[in-house]
């Protein structure tokens, strides 16, 4: 016979036992080498101009980030999130944008900056964790337009 009484001590009995047992499994899961070795994945980025490490580019050329994601050997899968480091966090217009980590831990991309000063981190998201890169500054200084002068007129030449 249904006994309220009984049918929730039971219930409780085993909410218990499964808090229990995924309680130990958090634990054995913390101690257990797979989290250790997400501890030790190391991203390092880079800013690329025309093949070459740069800190300084002109006003117009374009730029990659590249990062190197490795875990005592390269990473072959996950995504990596560029973004603008003059912000805490890597979402909304801070997020410059995203690439997928390919074979031999690599990821790249590639956009034209504006002016100005700049400083850009990597995150590596992989299966169970996640990985900040070093924060990359890049100075970028601005052109004028060409200019065409007769007497006391100037004016702007078209790009045409």
């Amino acid at each position: 016979m249904f006994s309220p009484a009984r049918f929730l001590s039971r219930q409780h009995f085993f909410r218990s036992g499964f808090r229990l047992l995924l309680g130990l499994l958090c634990i054995i899961g913390l101690s257990g080498s797979t989290m250790l070795s997400f501890a030790s994945t190391t991203t390092t980025l880079a800013v690329m101009s025309a093949g070459s490490p740069v800190t300084t580019v002109a006003q117009g050329e374009m730029v990659t980030l590249s990062v190197s994601v490795t875990n005592g050997a390269p990473l072959t899968a996950g995504q990596v999130a560029f973004c603008d480091a003059a912000f805490p966090y890597c979402t909304d217009i801070h997020k410059l944008g995203t690439s997928q980590i390919m074979p031999g831990g690599i990821a790249s991309f590639s956009f034209y900056p504006g002016s100005g000063e700049h400083t850009y981190r990597a995150i590596a998201t992989f299966a169970g964790g996640k990985s900040p890169s070093n924060e990359v500054p890049l100075t970028v200084t601005p052109q004028a337009p060409p200019h065409q002068c007769f007497r006391l007129l100037c004016r702007p030449l078209s790009k045409a």
